[in-house]
C-alpha cells in the first residue's frame, strides 16, 4: 500500500465520499461505510485503516468549518492542511450544502453539529 504522503487528488476523493455518506446520514438515508472504503482502497492504492484515520481526520477539519460529521468517524484531531483545503475546496464546488445545514435549525442537536 502507499506509504507516501497523500495528495490532493486522493484528498479531494475521500472528502467526496465522505460527504456523500454525511448527506446520506443527515437525510436518514442508510450508507454503508465498509463498501465505501473498499472502493476508495481499489482506487487509490491506500488500506483500510488509512482510509478510516483520514475519514476522523475529515471529521476534525468539520468541526473546524463549524459543519455537522459522521459520528462513526470520531474526530482526530492531527489532521494536515491540505486535508482541510479539500474539505473547503469541496464546499466551494457544493455551496449549497453549507446552506442546507445552516438551515436545519434543532435538528442540529441529533447530528452532533458543532460549532
Amino acid at each position: 500500500m502507499n506509504a507516501e504522503h497523500w495528495s490532493d487528488r486522493e484528498n479531494d476523493a475521500v472528502v467526496a465520499v465522505y460527504f456523500q455518506m454525511l448527506m446520506d446520514d443527515l437525510a436518514g438515508r442508510a450508507y454503508n461505510k465498509a463498501m465505501n472504503n473498499r472502493g476508495l482502497q481499489r482506487s487509490l492504492g491506500r488500506s483500510k485503516g488509512s482510509i478510516e484515520f483520514k475519514n476522523c481526520n475529515i471529521s476534525a477539519a468539520m468541526i473546524g468549518f463549524g459543519l455537522p460529521y459522521i459520528r462513526g468517524y470520531q474526530p482526530r484531531f492531527n489532521l494536515q492542511m491540505s486535508l482541510a483545503e479539500a474539505v473547503s475546496r469541496w464546499l466551494a464546488k457544493n455551496p449549497s450544502f453549507e446552506a442546507a445545514s445552516a438551515t436545519m435549525g434543532s435538528e442540529q442537536e441529533q447530528f452532533k453539529i458543532v460549532r
